[in-house]
């Protein structure tokens, strides 16, 4: 999905996510020009292959398109002028294009640059109303959800394994989420009121102005070979917290939260649903979807033998889109 996004196969593997960053590396004034020129070509065949599927398919424009620090704010105006042409290319090619729902990224998926500088004033102007939804992504904090290694940051910052109130002590603190490395101390632990701040945000600036807002991802990874009988059952237990909190204040506030899965099985893996191993599409962490489910008021997860329902377009086999090279 996204300005990656390469085709559908017949195999997920089939298809490449990223695209090298043609469009999310180049938010510049020298290359503006020709990103948008690719930018329309591809989305007019994108969209001219896809355009009898029905309302279930969505289009995104971009992927994680990467501003900086210092430059952001110039940045995603050129990022807007993507979005536009994305907008006005996908409808043009009519069909249920005309009234699909169409995903609009915000700089560097942020929540805090996109409520800054995306507002919705600035958001692509569409021939049709209330078919534009924004996205973001979340994986705060950073030193929790991602950081495997320990980086020098001006201090010594070490991969947090603990979220929550079940925290290390010792010196093992180095490990809770929370820990300020450059204090020597812990800070404020890591709890929903940090998630809620963000996802607030999201609600104020687009979702009660009619705007809806998904979270394209979140996750957090999960030790397990990192850790080891105690201390992995105490990362555990506040991982499984993490998505509850994630789950939970993402329903409240009206954003529509999507896990990343990462597909991998070991160490530092965000993986959900088996797909490197056999049974292919089964569940690999019950724990991680039910926590998921129950957010939402759903039971948990009995597999009835159905796993998923194809019901965008039946096609001829030989008419199926291959991946684009690259």
């Amino acid at each position: 999905m996204g300005g990656s996004f390469a085709g559908v196969g017949r195999n997920a593997s089939d298809c490449k996510y990223w695209d090298n960053g043609w469009l999310e590396g180049k938010l510049n004034d020298t290359d503006k020009d020709v990103v948008n020129i690719r930018q329309k070509d591809f989305w007019t065949q994108i969209a001219s292959r896809f355009k009898n599927y029905n309302e279930n398919l969505l289009f995104a424009s971009a992927n994680e398109p990467a501003t900086t620090d210092d430059n952001y704010k110039h940045e995603t105006e050129i990022l807007m002028t993507y979005h536009q042409t994305f907008v006005d290319a996908v409808r043009a090619t009519g069909g249920n294009n005309g009234s699909r729902t169409l995903i609009i990224q915000g700089p560097s998926t942020s929540i805090d640059r996109t409520s800054e500088v995306m507002t919705v004033d600035k958001l692509p102007k569409d021939v049709i109303e209330n078919r534009l939804m924004v996205e973001v992504h979340f994986y705060d904090p950073y030193t929790y959800t991602l950081l495997n290694d320990v980086v020098n940051w001006g201090a010594e910052v070490y991969p947090q394994y603990y979220w929550g109130d079940d925290l290390a002590t010792g010196s093992d603190i180095v490990h809770n989420c929370g820990y300020n490395a450059w204090a020597g101390a812990m800070g404020d632990k890591c709890a929903s009121a940090q998630i809620q701040d963000q996802f607030g945000k999201m609600k104020a600036n687009f979702v009660d102005k009619g705007v809806p807002v998904i979270i394209g991802e979140f996750g957090a990874n999960d030790r397990v070979g990192v850790l080891t009988s105690d201390n992995y059952a105490k990362h555990r237990k506040g991982r499984l917290a993490y998505y509850d909190a994630v789950m939970t204040l993402a329903k409240q506030n009206k954003v529509v939260p999507i896990a990343w899965d990462t597909g991998h099985e070991g160490e530092n893996n965000m993986t959900i649903i088996r797909r490197q191993t056999e049974p292919d599409g089964s569940v690999f962490d019950m724990d991680i979807l039910n926590i998921m489910r129950h957010a939402y008021g759903l039971d948990d997860y009995m597999n009835n033998g159905i796993t998923h329902i194809d019901a965008l377009e039946v096609r001829p086999e030989s008419s199926r889109v291959r991946c684009l090279p690259g």
